[in-house]
């Protein structure tokens, strides 16, 4: 358990976090904000592979995903509430 949570406050940190909270903002309509987080956790996968000599764990693919798409539903939703 500790595990997972580690994984998932570096991703909140890395490229699927920060980016994923940056498109929420940045996008109107959530299935675009959300397909562009599932885009940057799959970016920012593929760029912790591409440093790394051994494989990448499926659950690094798994939470990266998650975290971008949760990031960018709360960045849709702080656009949503400050427009109001």
């Amino acid at each position: 358990m500790a595990t997972l949570l580690g994984i998932f406050l570096a991703k909140l940190l890395s490229i699927a976090g920060i980016g994923g909270l940056i498109a929420g903002l940045f996008i109107r309509h959530w299935p675009m904000a959300a397909g562009a987080g599932v885009a940057l956790g799959v970016v920012d996968t593929l760029v912790l592979a591409s440093t790394r000599y051994t494989g990448v764990a499926p659950i690094s693919w798994i939470m990266a995903i998650l975290v971008a798409v949760l990031m960018a539903t709360l960045g849709w939703w702080l656009r949503g509430r400050k427009r109001s």
